[in-house]
C-alpha cells in the first residue's frame, strides 16, 4: 500500500485486485466501486467479504505498509472487512506503527496475534544460522561482532552478514573489503529517515548527541516544550527508540540509528551540535551528573561547565581524574 490507497474506494479496489490474482470474485464488486456515490461500508465491504469467503479454502490477505493508511473511513472499512471475513480467511497487516485494528474486543476473543519489534530480535543462535545461510562460518567472535552493534535488529544483521559474505569473496580475489557501516547507513537513510516530517527529522538529528533521552533533557537541548509528545510519537512509530523504564521517563536510540543521525548532524550543522552539547552539559550539571556533564562539555568545547560538581547539602566537592590536575586545582580554588 502507499499514500494513494488512503482513499476508501481506492483501498477497496486495491484489495479486490490483489485477491483476484488468486481467487475469482463477484464482478458486482467492481461495478459497485465504479458507481458514483457508492456505499463502501454498506455494499462494497459486505459484498467483498462474502465473495472472498464463498470458496471454502484457506486464504491469507496481506496488507503491507498499512502505516500509509490514515483516514478514518479506510480504517472503518478494513475493520468491517475483518469482522465479516469467515474463519478460513486470515488478514495479515504489517505496519511500522502500532496497529489500531487489534482492539480489545478481538484480543479478548483470542482472534489477534501481534508480532512486535521485540519478537523479531535475533539471538546468538539465530545469528549463527543467518551466517550459515549466507555461506559465512559462524564463529563465536563473528556472531558477537554482529550481535553487539545490531542488538538483534534483523535488517541490520542481514546487511552486515551480507557484507561479511561479500568481503570473504572479495578477499579471495584481492579486493578491499566494503564498509558495513555504509550499507547500514544507506538503509536507514532510505527506508527509515526518508519521508519523515521535518519536525521529527529535526528532533532526531538534534537529540542524537544524547546517549539517554528524557522529555526535560530534550526540552533543554532543543529549547522546546514539546519533547514529551515527540518522544511518544517516536514510540508509536517504532523509530528505533527503546524505553528504559516503565514510566516513560527515559529512552535511548538504537546504537546504529544514533550513529547515523550523529554523523549527519556533525557533517551538516557542526556549530549547532556543539551548542546542543553545551546545553546538555548545563542540564546534567544541574542534575548532578558529573560524568554526563564532562562528556557533553568536552564535546561542546567548554570544560569550564564541568570544573566542579558541588554536592548539595554539605558543600563538599567531587573531583574527577578526567578533569586533569590544572582543572582540579582551579575548581578547588573556586571553592
Amino acid at each position: 500500500l502507499d499514500q494513494a490507497d488512503d482513499d476508501v474506494t481506492t483501498l477497496m479496489a486495491s484489495i479486490t485486485t490483489g485477491v483476484r490474482r488468486v481467487r475469482e470474485l463477484d464482478t458486482a464488486i467492481s461495478r459497485e466501486l465504479a458507481s458514483p456515490g457508492v456505499s463502501v461500508l454498506g455494499r462494497v465491504v459486505p459484498g467483498l467479504a462474502a465473495s472472498i469467503g464463498a470458496v471454502d479454502e484457506p486464504l491469507v490477505v496481506v496488507l503491507d505498509h498499512f502505516d500509509e493508511i490514515r483516514s478514518r473511513e479506510c480504517r472503518d472499512a478494513v475493520g468491517l472487512l475483518l469482522d465479516l471475513l469467515p474463519d478460513h480467511v486470515q488478514l495479515v497487516v504489517s505496519s511500522r506503527q502500532e496497529m489500531w485494528l487489534a482492539g480489545g474486543r478481538r484480543r479478548v476473543r483470542g482472534e489477534v496475534i501481534e508480532i512486535g519489534a521485540a519478537d523479531l530480535v535475533f539471538d546468538a543462535a539465530e545469528v549463527a544460522e543467518l551466517l550459515e545461510l549466507q555461506g559465512v562460518g559462524p564463529s563465536p567472535e563473528r556472531v558477537r561482532r554482529l550481535l553487539e552493534p545490531t542488538e538483534g535488529w534483523p535488517a541490520g544483521l542481514a546487511l552486515l552478514a551480507d557484507t561479511h559474505r561479500s568481503d570473504a569473496a572479495a578477499a579471495a580475489i584481492g579486493i578491499a573489503p566494503s564498509s558495513p557501516d555504509r550499507a547500514v547507513a544507506e538503509f536507514i537513510r532510505s527506508e527509515v529517515l526518508a519521508g519523515l516530517p521535518p519536525e521529527i527529522d529535526r528532533f532526531l538529528h538534534q537529540t542524537a548527541i544524547l546517549d539517554v533521552l528524557s522529555p526535560p533533557l530534550c526540552d533543554a537541548v532543543l529549547e522546546s516544550t514539546q519533547s514529551a509528545s515527540v518522544l511518544e510519537t517516536l514510540m508509536r512509530a517504532g523509530l528505533f527508540i527503546t524505553p528504559l523504564d516503565g514510566s516513560g521517563a527515559w529512552f535511548r536510540y538504537h546504537p546504529l540509528f544514533r550513529t547515523v543521525l550523529r554523523e549527519e548532524a556533525s557533517r551538516f550543522e557542526p556549530d549547532a551540535v556543539r551548542e546542543h552539547h553545551l546545553r546538555a552539559a548545563r542540564w546534567w550539571a544541574a542534575a548532578g551528573s558529573v560524568d554526563h556533564t564532562i562528556e557533553h562539555a568536552r564535546a561542546g568545547g567548554d570544560l569550564t561547565i564541568a570544573e566542579a560538581a558541588v554536592m548539595e547539602g554539605n558543600g563538599s566537592i567531587t573531583l574527577t581524574g578526567q578533569l586533569g590536575v590544572v582543572m582540579q586545582e582551579s575548581a578547588q580554588a573556586a571553592l
